[in-house]
């Protein structure tokens, strides 16, 4: 978020996104004029397809998208075994499926 404040800040309108911090979103969007919030969850591509229209539908352009969502999980070593497909799957789609659609969908309708 120290990102997205920041450009905020410098007097770009931003809109603001996370998967359960609504209210912290809210705030942000409400301190900063122009901004808004939107919630959605990353690691389902639905979500982020909506997210990107949304966005362009509120603002009428997206000209910087700053990702910072990320998701990791602590498997200890020893236990490997532990780490699921699902676990594997959750990761990528968050911290590398996500950001390309975001990108691409962002890029195509804008």
């Amino acid at each position: 978020m120290a990102i997205a404040k920041r450009l905020a800040e410098e007097g770009f309108t931003v809109a603001f996104h996370s998967r359960s911090s609504v209210l912290v979103g809210q705030s942000l969007a409400e301190a900063h004029s122009g901004s808004s919030y939107f919630q959605a969850d990353l690691s389902d591509q639905s979500q982020s397809r909506i997210l990107i229209a949304e966005v362009l539908s509120h603002h009428g352009r997206l000209d910087v998208l700053v990702n910072n969502a990320g998701i990791s999980a602590t498997i200890p070593h020893t236990s490997l075994k532990e780490a699921s497909p699902e676990i594997w799957r959750s990761l990528y789609e968050v911290n590398v499926i996500a950001p390309w659609t975001l990108n691409f969908i962002g890029n195509k309708l804008g």
